[in-house]
């Protein structure tokens, strides 16, 4: 009496389950080729490089917003970077009366235009102070110049 077992197949299942659709790709997932990818970038970067009527709002406000003054000081300060001399230029340095440096005193310097703060350099030194004409400079010490820091 034969009996009734199914003939071995060529393939073994083995948990696998079929892929649905086959093996088969479709048009989305063939990878493009080197061409089609370098056009398709070429066509991204013209796109980002186009200049759109935000582009040329956004640089006309900004053009409003600059006076003519303020474009020529940064143009002369980027092709002449050297620092324009002034008539007068001071510099403290702070001694003990034996004639030794003090170091590391706080300091405040006030000028008509401009104000100066710190540390004293390891000789004493402050800053130099420049100005276009004499003027009066008023220097603080210790805990004074303190008192006037921001």
């Amino acid at each position: 009496m034969p009996l009734n077992i199914p003939k071995p197949t060529r393939f073994i299942q083995a948990g696998y389950k079929p892929v649905d659709g086959g093996f088969e790709k479709t048009a989305e997932e063939i990878p493009e080729t080197a061409i089609e990818r370098a056009a398709r970038h070429s066509q991204e970067r013209r796109e980002y490089l186009t200049f759109t009527e935000i582009d040329e709002a956004r640089w006309a406000r900004n053009r409003a917003g600059v006076s003519a003054d303020e474009v020529n000081r940064k143009v002369d300060n980027w092709l002449f970077p050297c620092p324009v001399v002034k008539k007068f230029d001071e510099q403290v340095r702070l001694k003990t009366p034996q004639g030794k440096p003090i170091s590391n005193q706080p300091y405040f310097i006030s000028t008509a235009q401009r104000t100066y703060q710190g540390i004293s350099d390891s000789n004493g030194c402050l800053p130099r102070i420049p100005t276009n004409e004499k003027e009066d400079i008023r220097i603080y010490l210790g805990v004074s110049a303190l008192e006037k820091w921001v």
